[in-house]
């Protein structure tokens, strides 16, 4: 299999044509790593055959496995007062 991108299946799959054949081959590699034994083919058959519910939920588990996320949420009201003293900084610098 050619090179896969994860973000063309995050693309691909938000426009409604999920690059399943992909997502198979990456869900197959997790399933192996955790040691469940499975082939690239059995996961493919399981994405085509599965209920909708079922899919939705490991592609969404493949688009979570690499997708980072926020241990800490960013302070919003912090990032809005040092952009305004640099701002104020700007002003009267000139």
């Amino acid at each position: 299999m050619g090179d896969i991108s994860f973000t063309d299946i995050a693309v691909r799959t938000s426009q409604g044509r999920p690059p399943v054949s992909h997502i198979a081959f990456v869900l197959a590699k997790m399933l192996n790593s955790a040691g469940c034994k499975v082939t690239d083919d059995e996961v493919y058959e399981r994405l085509v055959i599965g209920s909708q519910d079922e899919v939705t939920v490991l592609i969404s588990t493949v688009l979570m496995a690499f997708s980072p996320t926020e241990t800490k949420p960013k302070n919003s009201d912090a990032q809005t007062e040092s952009q305004s003293e640099a701002r104020a900084t700007e002003t009267t610098d000139n």
